[in-house]
């Protein structure tokens, strides 16, 4: 009848789903239409930091429901757009079509993780204005915002649980949460592969996230009891298999890091965390450009003299801090990476 269901609005990090003005006299849509029961899942988010904290939040409900339903229904795009885009190539009803159809190909991990939480159910994402014959609009009980929805709703976190599961070790373990797979404009810190042969001589297993299925990433999670990781995706990912056995270093990718990342952490029930900023320099553009630099997206230098430290006294390293070795040669081989990277564009090194 026209009139907005509340409990359909999506709460983020700041990109409410608007709600579109769906006047015939502005906009000609096609008459889609969706037969049968379906639980509405909300905004598909395709990033898989953001995936995990905004796309997730209603599936709750599956584990209240007394009837039988056809599958979860996201939408993948806000709103409608506007008619003087429609002929750019970026907002036709085509290309929307397309970018529904396509999600869940072209991003495996939802699939991967939405056939964990409802694995006996259609998933169907739209992409264009439709009709569905009866739609039930849970609230979404966890999202990426200020507050404690960050952590989630116990509705959401018993959700979890459920799906999930953990299985914790009988002895400590020890795991080193990597990025120094990842690509220059990916953020990490700098020296990361010598970081990890650090760690890796301290008993620790390293893993790339990236290289493995979910379903490997929630085993290992479950199975190490003293993890050091950093801020970012991966945590938002061990956030969502966390226990109370788990000790957990959490260290800011950048400085002034969003403190929510520890929130949601304690939230969703770890152990004990200790959060460290000891980023002591950055590699930055030489000289203001066109080319933005998101903080989080750029290479930092820790001191790792100091995290060694704070190491020893949380309990997860014992002995003399090892030293990066030919920091000279690494910092050039990195200043090197990212000019090439960013298409010549001149880095230094800056203290923070």
């Amino acid at each position: 009848n026209g009139e907005v269901v509340f409990s359909s609005l999506h709460r983020g990090s700041g990109d409410l789903v608007n709600i579109a003005d769906l006047d015939p006299k502005i906009y000609s849509l096609p008459d889609v239409r969706l037969e049968g029961t379906w639980l509405f899942g909300g905004l598909l988010k395709v990033d898989f930091g953001h995936f995990l904290t905004e796309s997730l939040g209603r599936l709750w409900a599956l584990q209240h429901l007394s009837e039988k339903i056809e599958g979860v229904v996201f939408i993948i795009m806000n709103g409608v757009p506007n008619p003087k885009f429609a002929n750019d190539g970026i907002f036709t009803l085509d290309t929307l079509k397309t970018s529904a159809k396509n999600a869940l190909t072209l991003w495996p991990f939802i699939h991967e993780i939405l056939n964990i939480l409802c694995p006996t159910l259609k998933i169907h994402v739209v992409g264009i204005p439709t009709h569905v014959e009866r739609l039930i609009v849970p609230s979404q009980l966890m999202g990426l915002c200020p507050g404690d929805l960050i952590g989630g709703h116990q509705f959401y976190r018993d959700a979890l649980r459920s799906s999930f599961g953990f299985n914790p070790p009988s002895a400590p373990r020890k795991l080193y949460v990597s990025r120094a797979g990842m690509s220059v404009k990916s953020g990490k810190f700098f020296a990361e592969e010598q970081i990890e042969g650090i760690f890796e001589s301290q008993g620790f297993t390293i893993v790339r996230p990236e290289n493995l299925s979910i379903t490997q990433q929630l085993e290992i999670y479950s199975s190490h009891s003293h993890i050091v990781l950093a801020t970012g995706s991966a945590s938002h990912m061990l956030a969502l298999n966390v226990g109370h056995f788990h000790k957990i270093v959490l260290l800011h990718r950048h400085p002034k890091a969003w403190r929510g990342f520890r929130k949601q952490l304690e939230i969703m029930g770890a152990g004990e965390i200790l959060e460290l900023d000891l980023n002591k320099s950055q590699f930055t553009p030489r000289h203001r450009t066109s080319q933005e630099m998101i903080s989080a997206r750029m290479i930092y230098e820790i001191d790792f003299p100091k995290l060694w430290n704070e190491l020893i006294k949380f309990g997860f390293v014992d002995g003399e801090a090892p030293k990066i070795t030919n920091q000279e040669i690494e910092r050039e081989k990195t200043l090197f990476l990212l000019s090439q990277s960013y298409g010549g564009v001149e880095f230094c090194v800056q203290d923070l």
